[in-house]
């Protein structure tokens, strides 16, 4: 995967790590080692100016779910590139090596920083397309 080359481990697990917190009460252990969700929130909230890589994982429906999407992208990509967000090599999972993981497509956004990715979220020219 030539979108995780030369990227450090730590990187792709904080992507993950942050998925979780948002889902987990503050303070609360997690069944991952004891990994507490306070001081990865202490982290995230540290790391508001750093940039950051953004999974996205989909599951297209068979009726026209990928031609949809393709068409979002077209129309949301600008803005995107507008508010520095840069796309990587996307794929297309054949195989798990833990666990199901049966994706139709995955990829990662680079942000510069957290500023960045709400900005885009709030642009009207984006909130005009995202319900693509």
């Amino acid at each position: 995967m030539s979108v995780l080359k030369n990227r450090p481990l730590p990187l792709v697990l904080a992507v993950l790590l942050m998925a979780v917190s948002a889902v987990a009460e503050p303070g609360s252990f997690l069944p991952m080692g004891g990994v507490q969700v306070q001081a990865q929130q202490e982290a995230t909230e540290n790391a508001k100016d750093e940039a950051f890589y953004m999974l996205n994982a989909f599951w297209f429906k068979e009726d026209g779910g990928a031609e949809k999407y393709a068409e979002y992208m077209a129309a949301a990509g600008p803005f995107v590139a507008k508010h520095g967000g840069k796309g990587g090599d996307a794929y297309i999972p054949v195989a798990a090596m833990i666990g199901k993981f049966d994706a139709d497509l995955v990829f990662f956004v680079e942000w510069p920083n957290d500023k960045a990715f709400t900005t885009f979220l709030a642009d009207p020219g984006y909130q005009a397309v995202s319900q693509l």
